[in-house]
């Protein structure tokens, strides 16, 4: 199980370092530590239009990190989702919270890969903020997807608890 693998890694809630995932997850997929999964990790081009970032692909999981120098600030992972690629985990350096580094992304993301870009299922309350902004900048691209059934539904109504609902940022 994919969850069991993350917080065997590192936990999110970690008081010993709340930045112990973000470093893990760099580590791993630069290939600064050993990857112990069955799925290697490749280095592809930069998302232009973005401060210094790189990006690497095991193949399911594409990891966007931008970067202060050597170090990992900020990480968006997207795997593919639909026809696009659904957003997984967003994870910001405790001292680069609330710099608005989510918003550019996933727009440059949409932009270079001019793919759909779908929330995940579930969101935090600051998962919340990234699509409110993004609908509020955005309407125009920002819509409510049921994703069985391919109709667009109203923005308010993805947090309705079904799964199969989500925020969709569509490409220009």
């Amino acid at each position: 199980m994919l969850i069991r693998e993350i917080k065997a890694i590192a936990s999110y809630d970690s008081t010993e370092d709340p930045n112990g995932y973000l470093i893990s997850s760099y580590r791993q997929a630069s290939g600064q530590q050993p990857y112990t999964g069955e799925r290697a990790y490749t280095k592809i081009s930069s998302i232009v239009g973005m401060p210094t970032n790189e990006v690497y692909t095991n193949g399911y999981i594409t990891s966007i990190f931008i970067m202060k120098g050597s170090e990992p600030i900020f990480l968006l992972n997207l795997t593919q989702f639909a026809k696009g690629y659904s957003t997984t985990n967003v994870v910001v350096h405790s001292e680069h919270t609330g710099k608005g580094f989510a918003v550019p992304t996933y727009i440059a993301v949409s932009k270079q890969y001019r793919v759909p870009l779908y929330s995940f299922g579930t969101h935090t309350p600051a998962g919340d903020r990234i699509w409110q902004t993004l609908a509020k900048q955005y309407p125009e691209r920002v819509k409510g997807i049921h994703i069985k059934t391919g109709e667009t539904i109203p923005f308010a109504d993805i947090q309705n608890g079904d799964f199969n609902t989500r925020a969709v940022l569509f490409p220009q």
